[in-house]
């Protein structure tokens, strides 16, 4: 394997992290996973994140997985001290992250307007559902709601036609990877320009983009959809399921010698590419048959065997087992003081997590506060004070 990243890219960059939920904080997550130094703000009650999921002291799988890496500090933005804590990170901050709906920010005073007076090269991102402008600018949008929204669950359907949810955050996690490559441009840019700028756009705009070939597709084909070749689909095993995709005239010679069925190569409705795309709906209940006849391993070793694509349908238990995961180092396995021992997926360049490492840990409501306001200044005096004033949480292990 060759040379990785160091994962100190932004060793010495400032972020300050207002965001709650998925797409925002996952953002953060990367950032400081490549080094950054990124304190999360959060409400007494923390970010709504500990809430989706089943709950482990305060935090849920979303939480742990999304906020690795950051400091915690728990404030009222309500009461003028939290507010004055939380503008002073701003004007110390290279990045501001905020996913407040249009509006609320900006009667917090904590806006980029507001905060590009006292911090001009501040680099200030923000993230709604909807956008700032137009008339669902107001309106709260979820992970769900925009994947009805635009238009990912109408290409998401069961055999009768009803839209589904998809059981992962797809368009929270597809903004998140939209607004860190955007954040890396901002910062590439602030570097040649000197000049910090506001990043503004919504969810719905990042899975716009995420599925742009979608939208063309249903342009030019009046909203029906091509099948791309046949056979390829999802096949029941004798013990499992297995997706194969033996669709080029390269690869379905291999399937056939595989399953047995080499007279499909001299069948008119199946002999070249365009006979069997033709012919899909009857190849495919053919296919059916023969793939449940044996095990998931027979057909995994043998399609190897012949350079067929395919791949057994794992459970995440089956994957962390995977010969292929451990060679490439793909999962490591971290203890967690709410969670226990835990499955850490590494970030694509970046080496594996490190049981132990700050990189591993994601923070409790409040569990830096503490640590946080002294190095803003603060007295233990005045921590105390504040705590007791109830402007500021901290974790009570």
């Amino acid at each position: 394997m060759g040379r990785m990243l160091d994962g100190k890219t932004f060793a010495g960059l400032k972020v300050l992290d207002m965001s709650q939920g998925v797409a925002t904080p996952h953002c953060g997550m990367m950032l400081a996973q490549h080094g950054a130094s990124v304190t999360k703000v959060e409400p007494f009650e923390g970010d709504w994140s500990r809430i989706i999921g089943k709950r482990y002291d305060d935090f849920t799988a979303a939480t742990v997985a999304f906020n690795r890496g950051k400091r915690g500090l728990a404030l009222d933005l309500k009461k003028p001290e939290g507010l004055e804590i939380t503008k002073k990170l701003a004007a110390e901050a290279d990045v501001v992250l905020q996913s407040f709906r249009p509006g609320v920010i900006e009667r917090l005073g904590l806006d980029y307007a507001t905060v590009a007076e006292f911090n001009p090269d501040v680099i200030y991102l923000s993230l709604s559902g909807f956008g700032s402008e137009g008339p669902y600018a107001k309106n709260p949008g979820t992970d769900s709601v925009m994947q009805a929204y635009t238009g990912f669950m109408s290409i998401n359907r069961d055999a009768n036609g009803m839209p589904h949810l998809t059981d992962i955050y797809v368009v929270d996690l597809a903004t998140s990877l939209y607004l860190f490559s955007t954040l890396v441009t901002a910062l590439y840019q602030r570097r040649e320009s000197g000049e910090g700028c506001h990043i503004e756009t919504s969810l719905a705009e990042a899975m716009g983009a995420f599925h742009a070939y979608k939208m063309v597709e249903h342009h030019l084909q009046g909203g029906s959809t091509e099948i791309i070749g046949a056979p390829v689909g999802t096949f029941e095993t004798a013990d499992g399921y297995m997706n194969i995709n033996a669709r080029r005239d390269t690869q379905f010679p291999g399937f056939c010698k595989v399953a047995g069925t080499e007279e499909w190569l001299d069948d008119p409705r199946f002999s070249s590419y365009e006979a069997r795309k033709e012919n899909a709906a009857e190849l495919l209940e053919l296919v059916r048959e023969v793939v449940k006849a044996k095990p998931t391993e027979f057909w995994r070793r043998a399609l190897d065997e012949e350079g067929v694509l395919n791949a057994c349908v794992n459970t995440f238990a089956d994957l962390f087992e995977d010969e292929q995961v451990k060679a490439r180092d793909f999962v490591s396995w971290v203890g967690h003081d709410s969670t226990g021992r835990i499955p850490m997926p590494k970030i694509p360049a970046l080496d594996p997590v490190e049981d132990g490492s700050p990189l591993a840990r994601s923070p409790h409501i409040g569990s830096d506060s503490r640590e946080v306001l002294a190095k803003m200044g603060y007295s233990d005096d005045r921590i105390e004070a504040l705590i007791a004033d109830g402007v500021v949480k901290e974790y009570d292990e």
